[in-house]
């Protein structure tokens, strides 16, 4: 279950980086969506760090799931919105991370029992985009993107 847990958590990595560096920047974030994504974000963190970092036990396993649901209704919050603002391409890449998210959620819960390392791994970078999303699109996005041509 590592394998499967790190293969959809890398392809999953990769089509985020492909949604935010193809799509979002082309099109920009309105104010919903740059408060929605760090949110999402933070609601795949929270049941992976639970797993990376704590021991699994009855109650600290019944709280991933718990966790592990939420997120995958979290995720699809934004949906309304990208209907209508999204083209397409970034509506099946969306359509792609849907399949992905709960398969991700299922490879962690898992390898937490068998060697919580790799989830560790998987975390930390998650971190950083996260701080990513919040600083860039909240602080910084709209004078980057007023300088360029």
């Amino acid at each position: 279950m590592t394998f499967l847990f790190l293969i959809s958590a890398g392809l999953q990595a990769a089509l985020i980086l492909i949604d935010e560096f193809f799509f979002h920047w082309a099109r920009g974030l309105p104010r919903w969506e740059r408060l929605g994504h760090p949110v999402d974000t933070l609601s795949l963190l929270a049941p992976l760090s639970l797993a990376a970092f704590s021991t699994p036990t009855e109650i600290t396993q019944r709280l991933f799931i718990v966790l592990a649901v939420l997120s995958c209704l979290c995720v699809t919050k934004d949906e309304w919105v990208h209907r209508e603002r999204a083209p397409a391409a970034e509506q099946w890449v969306h359509s792609i991370l849907f399949i992905l998210h709960p398969v991700v959620l299922l490879g962690a819960y898992f390898a937490w029992t068998v060697d919580p390392v790799w989830i560790r791994i998987v975390v930390m970078p998650m971190g950083v985009f996260l701080l990513y999303q919040i600083i860039f699109w909240n602080f910084y996005a709209d004078r980057f993107f007023a300088k360029r041509p």
